[in-house]
């Protein structure tokens, strides 16, 4: 089993992707509880979590319907979006900002993380971008009436942002704390734009504005 033997190379604990009867991810309870006890016995006392991918079901309320029917629960939680978002960005933006000083940085995330990112782009002082291509969820739930929506929806949360947030540091104290070389007045913007993505239509094309 493959779970066994990466166990036995240093893992410390094991991810899985449930397989429906054809090989696709599911999120189907029966078949997370067969992968997940399989784990549990294959690797006692290892820590097993499971994937909430949104290809395994695309549309977050049913996401969370099955989450909430699963009968085998997986040993390790899914990880707070606002702090993967943050522990996954922050340190790409910071290596773009070494090897390019000069080249602009746009922060976005899709269906869950949309809200997140828009958050972290404001506090990192980044462009964004919002639109039906990353979701059609606003911050509470409901259903977008369209990009404009969706894009108001973003501007307030950056406004929001901005003003709770604490004074920014002199950037290149920080970048010297770091030893990394001062970033030109061109990066240190004082907070990014929210840019709208329109959906994509039945050709598939997308595009930005």
């Amino acid at each position: 089993m493959e779970a066994r033997a990466a166990v036995d190379a240093g893992a410390s604990a094991v991810h899985v992707h449930p397989k429906d009867a054809a090989g696709v991810d599911t999120l189907d309870a029966d078949d997370v509880a067969r992968f997940v006890l399989a784990v549990r016995q294959a690797c006692p006392g290892v820590p097993v979590g499971v994937t909430t991918g949104a290809w395994a079901s695309p549309d977050p309320a049913a996401r969370v319907r099955s989450v909430r029917s699963w009968t085998a629960l997986p040993d390790v939680p899914d990880e707070d979006a606002a702090a993967w978002v943050a522990r996954q960005a922050t340190p790409l933006v910071d290596e773009v900002h070494r090897l390019e000083p000069e080249l602009p940085v746009l922060l976005h995330g899709a269906e869950g993380s949309t809200c997140t990112a828009v958050d972290l782009a404001a506090r990192l002082g980044l462009d964004t971008r919002v639109g039906l291509e990353d979701t059609t969820r606003l911050p509470g739930g409901t259903t977008a009436a369209g990009n404009a929506q969706l894009v108001e929806a973003a501007l307030t949360r950056v406004a929001e942002t901005r003003s709770s947030r604490a004074p920014a540091a002199d950037p290149d104290s920080n970048d010297r704390a770091r030893g990394m070389p001062p970033r030109p007045a061109a990066v240190r913007r004082p907070g990014g734009g929210v840019r709208s993505v329109r959906g994509r239509g039945r050709d598939g094309a997308g595009a930005a504005r």
